[in-house]
This record gives structure tokens, C-alpha cells and sequence, in this order.
């Protein structure tokens, strides 16, 4: 599934964003959560995007970037349309897909892989798809 880059709503809607480096990603949280607040998403659901934000880039800057000598960046778009809060992160690092990561999980041992169980389990839905060398991952909230 190849979703549109406007996701079929106004610039208004959506926000674009880039990160580099572990020190953008808190920045960008923030961002993220005002973006949703300043469209009248509770505080819940705008806290929550902001952290799964920083928890899955976080994860790709923190264990992605360092796979190889490549110069890597994230890219996040964030779109509400209607009522529905959707968050894309994008990479151009090894092939990851936090799903089969989740079913090759211990279930008796929580301590490991700690911020996929928790993203997983804030969102409605999370969606892998490698797409032309890029990973794309797709969070609803």
C-alpha cells in the first residue's frame, strides 16, 4: 500500500519533518505535539504521537544510522485528517519491520524491545512497508 504525499488533505493538515541526529528527535516530538494540539486533538492522543515519534525515530537514528558508513536521515510527516491522527516515518536504513520484530518477541520477557511493545500497543494500527530501498513505517492513533 503506497499512500499519497499529501495523504488527500491541505498543507494545513499535514506537517513534514526531518531529522538527523538523537538531538532532533526530542525537538521534533515537541513539534509533533503541537501540531496535533493546534488542530484540537486532546492532549492524550498529542502526548502519545509525540512519543511514538520519538520512540521509533529514535530507534532508527540510535540503531539504523550506525549500521554502515551511509550519511542517514528520517523523515516524518504527520497528518489529521478528520479524526484520525496519522504518523509516517520514513528511512533509507537496513530493511526493519517492527511487526515481525514484535513476533519473534518473548512474551514472558517485557524488558526487551520495550518502545515497539509500547508503540504497538498505544496505536490503532502500525504498518511496515519496505518501498524502493526505504523503510515506511505507518502508526494510526
Amino acid at each position: 500500500m503506497v499512500i499519497p504525499d499529501d495523504f488527500g488533505v491541505g498543507e494545513e493538515d499535514r506537517i513534514s519533518l526531518s531529522l538527523h541526529s538523537m538531538e532532533e528527535v526530542i525537538r521534533i516530538s515537541q513539534k509533533i505535539q503541537n501540531f496535533c494540539l493546534d488542530r484540537g486533538i486532546d492532549a492524550r492522543r498529542a502526548y502519545l504521537a509525540g512519543l511514538c515519534m520519538e520512540e521509533m525515530a529514535g530507534n532508527v537514528v540510535s540503531h539504523g544510522f550506525s549500521m554502515d558508513t551511509k550519511k542517514h536521515s528520517v523523515d516524518i510527516r504527520v497528518v489529521h485528517k478528520e479524526n484520525h491522527l496519522i504518523l509516517r516515518i520514513r528511512d533509507d536504513c537496513v530493511p526493519f519491520d517492527p511487526g515481525s520484530r514484535r513476533k519473534m518477541m518473548d512474551p514472558e520477557d517485557i524488558t526487551k524491545n520495550i518502545g515497539i511493545r509500547m508503540v504497538t500497543a498505544m496505536a490503532s494500527d502500525v504498518t511496515y512497508q519496505s518501498v524502493l530501498g526505504l523503510n515506511v513505517l505507518t502508526i494510526n492513533i
